[in-house]
This record gives structure tokens, sequence and C-alpha cells, in this order.
């Protein structure tokens, strides 16, 4: 304690500047004495006659960053090494692929990831862009991951910013097309295939039994997409050159 006079205001003193030093994660007694205390009015609050009062203090534990010495004190760790336990007895070495700070942050390289602020596993990413690494920040949710990913290794598409995400290759996620561009394009698909379908009964109609050229392609041409519909369909791990050319 800095100071040795403590004033009241308002009956009420503040003892700010009271420092303990004690074993961690323990309990100790304090015995505050004064002349100003009011024995009747100690009496009301605790049943005692006396100007005496008794408060129970708790000693924390050496905190995450923190660890304890040999002669019980908890010390911030150095950087280049962490911890992340309570009640630590000694600070661990930075894992691969990340750097500590501040005792408990540990700051992950872009490309990898880390499932929370209590693992020391990193894992790289099978996308590096999705995974923009760095420090996790519990209160604003998790940010280590690129804008429209999320889930483990920042592999799954979601929701971010009001926008939807959809997966787009193996590893990439890109925005989804609001509903008027969908609607469109779903009313033009129907009409060319309105007219493709018309086109054809025309010509199958005016050839009168006979087998045009026009026709053959026509139906080729129709077989052609089919296969591609039914090939796009199945769940197979087509690469990634493959699926967009589908």
């Amino acid at each position: 304690m800095k100071s040795k006079t403590v004033r009241s205001a308002d009956g009420m003193f503040n003892f700010s500047d009271v420092i303990l030093i004690g074993e961690p994660y323990s309990y100790t007694l304090l015995k505050v004495s004064s002349a100003a205390i009011d024995p009747s009015v100690n009496k009301k609050a605790f049943g005692l006659v006396t100007q005496d009062i008794y408060l129970l203090a708790f000693l924390r534990s050496c905190q995450p960053g923190e660890q304890m010495t040999a002669d019980n004190k908890c010390v911030l760790c150095q950087n280049g090494l962490y911890s992340i336990e309570i009640g630590a007895a000694s600070c661990d070495t930075c894992p691969e692929f990340a750097t500590c700070s501040q005792g408990k942050n540990i700051d992950v390289d872009p490309g990898y990831w880390r499932a929370s602020n209590t693992s020391i596993l990193i894992y790289e990413c099978f996308n590096a862009v999705s995974c923009l690494g760095g420090v996790i920040d519990l209160a604003n949710g998790n940010t280590t991951c690129e804008v429209g990913y999320e889930g483990n290794l920042c592999h799954g598409c979601g929701y971010a910013e009001g926008i939807w995400y959809n997966r787009e290759s193996s590893h990439t996620c890109s925005q989804c097309a609001d509903s008027a561009w969908n609607a469109g394009r779903l009313a033009l698909v129907t009409l060319m295939i309105l007219i493709y379908t018309f086109i054809l009964v025309v010509i199958n109609i005016r050839s009168e039994g006979g087998q045009r050229l026009t026709t053959v392609y026509m139906r080729i041409l129709t077989n052609y997409f089919q296969i591609l519909t039914l090939a796009q369909s199945y769940d197979l791990d087509w690469s990634d050159n493959v699926k967009e050319l589908l």
C-alpha cells in the first residue's frame, strides 16, 4: 500500500493502491483496524463489538499467457513462448506456422487454420486464400476465414455481409446470384428449350416421314445435352477443369 492514510468519502474508504502478494490460487484473511470504525455499526453488520474488520481475499491463479515461477509468482511469457492453460508451470515454444506474443496470442500464418484459442494444432488449408490466419477474436466471431468461407479449415461456404456463397470448385466459394438474376436465367433457359422443341417438331412434320440431315443433327445435339446433364448430376470427383467444361 503506497499511501499510509485513506480518507473516507460518504462513509466509504477506497483502498485502490493495495497490492496483495501471495501464493496463486489461495485465500488470505485481511484485518482492517481503524479508530474511525464505529463499534455499534460493526455490531449491526457483523455481530461483533470491535473496531476491527476481517476481509477474506482470494488470490487468483496464473492466467493464460503466464507461468508460475519457483517462488510462486505469475510471470508473463516472453515473445516466442506461450501458455494457454490456467496455472501453467511453464511457457511452451510457439508452434510451427505461427508467431506468439503477449503470452497467449498465437498469430497463425496466412494459409493455415487453428480451431480455437485453446488448441495448439495448426493445419494447412486446402485453399490458402480462404484462410487469413491471425489471432482468433471471439468477441467478433472467428475472423480467421476469408469472407464467404467458414467451418473447419475455412473450407465451407456460408453467409456473410448479407450475401450467400456457394461451392464454385473443390476448394473455392463464390457469391450466389441474386433471385432476380436466377429467375431471368431460368426463364431464358425455358424459352430456349421451347423454341428448340418447336423447331424440332416443325422439321419432323415437314420431313413427311423422310429423314433429313438437320433432324439427325438436332437429335444428336439433344442426346449430347442429356448426357452432359446426367454426368454433372453424379457425385463424382471431377477435376475443376472438367466441372467448368460441364
